[in-house]
């Protein structure tokens, strides 16, 4: 990010088991606003991408030092909205996350305006691809 180009965005694949703690650190590291995830968990058999966030409000997961929680979540037609706390025990910084999670398969013009819009309204974006 700079300040030349206020809105910033990382391209990364979906994380894959061996990959996600590299993903949280990324996260981390690159202080990143948002995560708009274009790809889904898994299509009928085949795994797209490890479910990288807790599996509900009440559990915390933890990759290497950071710890992960699910503050809120909210199911529409066509995405889910995520929010994540992250923090570091150690550490006094907290971070505050939004997901959004797209359900649209197989348009690419759809996943395209998708993206477009959500990314307005947030500073350095992480875009996950199948």
């Amino acid at each position: 990010m700079s300040l030349l180009k206020p809105n910033a965005y990382i391209v990364t694949q979906g994380p894959t088991e061996e990959t996600v703690l590299d993903f949280w650190r990324m996260v981390w590291q690159e202080n990143c606003s948002a995560i708009v995830m274009l790809t889904k968990t898994f299509d009928f058999t085949k795994v797209m991408c490890v479910q990288y966030w807790p599996p509900n409000r009440e559990k915390e997961e933890i990759y290497g030092d950071i710890h992960i929680t699910v503050q809120s979540e909210e199911e529409l037609a066509n995405f889910h909205i995520r929010t994540f706390r992250l923090f570091k025990v150690n550490k006094d910084t907290v971070s505050k996350i939004k997901e959004v999670h797209c359900n649209i398969t197989h348009n690419s013009v759809e996943k395209a305006t998708f993206f477009r819009n959500v990314t307005t309204n947030y500073r350095k974006t992480i875009l996950v691809l199948e």
